[in-house]
């Protein structure tokens, strides 16, 4: 994993004193009623009510066991979340589920040594996960695959000399959304796919990595972050508009189920925490905020 992976295992060393501090306390939006956040922070994952209140974790870093858990991704009914658990000891990360409370969480791939699996994306109606792989140690291009939900039919979808990462999957189920290319290289784009790696369509070009991207329930729209400014730009290509500014550092958005608003992460000085906002980009209100968590990739649940 050439982006995110290679801050992992320094990152467990460097949780042994961060999660002293830490009180025992990416996808697509799909439409329904606005739920919980999930997100993941300091090595673990969290829930939080959409309006900040009662913050909960349920997934605690391990260093130990070298485990870090992230990316978490709620599934279109909102009944299960899909992460990834990096094993720093063991060079690799797998993709689990789990209930929204943190129990009955099972396994759902089991990589060898040396390769990773993470950023999981659900499909339409549940049955499939699109996520991210590639050697542990960044040697070669991430590329990305499907799945069953119970972990079977790994398939490869992408096969470029350069990275395709972070994928979501629309809600229409037709297209897969993904950061694809070298970045810094002028050449780095948001571009959707077919299910099966086909037809490839470049929406926008990029000047750094784009993390979790989302698209709005109906799939017309899509929110990304870059350069910590958060945008939206229409599902071909056009109409590009930034919603927020630079000074809010946000990495990862999410579009909520009734389509109404987006949340962003954000880190601004010491503190990181989340923002909500219409989807105009007017209104914007910090949900939560925080000086002992690290807050990232923040996704909404439908319910």
């Amino acid at each position: 994993m050439a982006l995110r992976r290679a801050l992992l295992p320094l990152a467990v060393a460097a949780l042994a004193c961060c999660l002293a501090l830490v009180a025992a306390d990416a996808q697509a939006a799909y439409p329904g009623k606005n739920g919980r956040f999930v997100f993941e922070a300091n090595g673990g994952i969290y829930t939080v009510r959409h309006d900040g209140s009662k913050l909960k974790r349920i997934a605690a870093a391990s260093t130990a066991k070298g485990y870090i858990y992230a990316g978490p991704a709620w599934s279109p009914s909102g009944d299960r979340i899909a992460y990834n658990r990096d094993e720093s000891l063991q060079y690799r990360s797998d993709i689990f589920t789990m209930e929204p409370n943190g129990t009955d969480r099972t396994r759902v791939t089991n990589v060898p040594g040396n390769f990773s699996l993470l950023d999981p994306s659900w499909s339409p109606d549940g049955q499939q996960l699109v996520v991210t792989g590639g050697d542990y140690d960044g040697a070669d291009p991430d590329q990305l695959y499907t799945l069953d939900r119970d972990g079977s039919a790994l398939t490869q979808i992408t096969n470029a000399p350069v990275d395709s990462i972070s994928p979501a999957w629309s809600p229409k189920g037709n297209r897969i959304l993904l950061t694809h290319g070298r970045f810094g290289s002028g050449s780095a784009h948001l571009r959707t796919i077919s299910p099966t790696g086909t037809q490839p369509q470049i929406l926008t070009y990029v000047t750094e990595t784009v993390f979790r991207t989302d698209w709005a329930p109906g799939g017309g729209w899509i929110a990304y972050a870059e350069n910590g400014a958060v945008y939206k730009i229409r599902a071909d290509g056009t109409d590009k508009t930034r919603l927020a500014g630079r000074k809010f550092g946000a990495t990862d958005v999410a579009w909520s189920p009734n389509g109404k608003r987006i949340a962003f992460d954000s880190a601004q000085g010491q503190r990181s925490g989340i923002y909500k906002m219409r989807r105009n980009g007017s209104k914007k209100k910090q949900v939560l905020s925080s000086k002992r968590l690290s807050i990232v990739n923040p996704d909404w649940q439908s319910r």
